[in-house]
């Protein structure tokens, strides 16, 4: 009896781990009465907001998850050749780590890498006061890289692409 409960803790760790190391993004759709979801609506109007790619976060990043959730994100953007900007919204992010720091850091640098841009939107109040601790955070902050809602960032991400036309 013993060895079947091993058995079972080891085979719940294991599948616990392996569901906190899947990315932590989803896609994020304009709901047609306002607002946004990271349901899908039965139609989606592919030029609504063409050449952003507008992602959720869903939750804190840590050593775990966020290799793949770069990855991801990164992927994504180069998987459409019309992306010019990502769009990656953290309302429910409330815990920071120095990890999802390093991870925007590298995300940031990936994309414009491939000539796209990153921005941050909706990240809760109290979660941008622990981010702007970090010196690369507070010079990205300041040069443009969060907006204070999705709105905000994809009218942000048109009016930079009207500039660079």
């Amino acid at each position: 009896m013993l060895l079947g409960v091993a058995v079972g803790v080891a085979l719940t760790l294991v599948l616990v781990v392996r569901n906190l190391n899947q990315p932590r993004v989803r896609p994020l759709y304009a709901r047609p009465e306002g607002g946004w979801t990271t349901v899908a609506p039965s139609s989606i109007d592919e030029t609504a907001h063409a050449g952003v790619l507008l992602l959720h976060l869903d939750g804190s990043l840590y050593t775990g998850n966020a290799q793949s959730t770069l990855d991801d994100v990164v992927g994504r953007a180069q998987a459409d050749p019309s992306v010019h900007t990502v769009v990656l919204e953290g309302s429910v992010v409330h815990v920071v780590t120095v990890t999802m720091i390093d991870t925007f850091r590298s995300m940031q640098d990936e994309l414009a890498t491939d000539g796209m841009s990153l921005l941050l939107s909706g990240f809760p109040p109290d979660t941008l006061v622990v981010m702007r601790r970090s010196r690369w955070f507070a010079e990205s902050e300041a040069a443009g890289l969060t907006q204070p809602t999705v709105d905000a960032a994809v009218a942000e991400a048109a009016a930079g692409a009207d500039a660079d036309a």
